[in-house]
């Protein structure tokens, strides 16, 4: 007899609908394991939902009717949510390096993802959002009496930095780290124990969010591990939603059996 009954699924277009037609959806992860385990499932993602909007709308959707599982698939971390401010209703707005959603539309939301792209994007932050809404967001399903699983869409920079992470801090060589990774620590113009110090306030983030219920935050990302295509030749396929299914099954009767 299963555990659960229920599932609340959220993330974005990976699981939505994975670029898949109707007639496949079938084949996404999130079908393949509900059907597995015959849950009752609320499939709340959208495509290009950024990890802020994951978090609130986690938390809308078990408010009054709480799931007894959520299986979260977290999104790129340059992703924004934001609103028009005209007629502002409970639509969402993403910006990154394309803009879509309810408004875009708009030359002024345009103009804006723009300049947010040039002048507005600081991984250093973003990931430490990401950490941060992992964490809180797993604090609430506990307290909530709701199991929950995570995974991960996007690389979001994280093998390196766990590469980094566990070094000690008198090996750190940053030099040797990925241009994205040393501007994120600002390494051309911060002294050293400057950077030191903005490497411990993450690394104990990270360390923290390890212990978490994560399928692969140390394994590729479903981005990583993808090798083949779904209908819009854009996003993961058939194989790589069947590969990622089965990691999450292994995991879940781990976890959960």
């Amino acid at each position: 007899m299963n555990k659960h009954s229920s599932v609340l699924f959220a993330g974005c277009s990976f699981t939505h609908t994975c670029g898949f037609d109707d007639i496949n959806l079938e084949f996404t992860w999130p079908a393949l394991f509900s059907k597995k385990y015959q849950l009752d499932v609320k499939n709340i993602a959208l495509g290009g939902m950024s990890n802020d909007e994951i978090f609130y709308r986690s938390i809308e959707n078990t408010v009054e009717s709480k799931p007894d599982i959520a299986i979260v698939m977290w999104s790129h971390i340059r992703r924004r949510w934001e609103y028009y401010s005209d007629n502002n209703v409970d639509d969402y707005t993403i910006m990154n390096t394309s803009c879509t959603g309810h408004n875009d539309h708009l030359d002024e939301v345009h103009q804006f993802a723009k300049l947010g792209q040039v002048y507005f994007v600081n991984d250093y932050v973003n990931i430490k959002k990401w950490f941060c809404y992992s964490i809180a967001l797993a604090n609430y399903f506990k307290n909530n009496g709701i199991d929950y699983i995570f995974l991960r869409g996007f690389d979001n920079q994280i093998d390196e930095l766990q590469g980094i992470f566990h070094r000690p801090d008198e090996n750190l060589n940053l030099a040797s780290a990925s241009e994205n990774v040393r501007s994120m620590f600002d390494f051309t113009n911060r002294p050293d124990d400057y950077i030191l110090k903005k490497v411990k306030e993450l690394k104990s983030l990270y360390t923290a969010t390890a212990k978490l219920n994560w399928v692969n935050l140390s394994s590729p990302s479903f981005t990583d591990m993808s090798f083949d295509f779904a209908d819009d030749q854009i996003h993961p396929g058939k194989l790589s939603n069947k590969e990622l299914y089965v990691i999450l099954a292994n995991y879940y009767e781990t976890v959960y059996s």
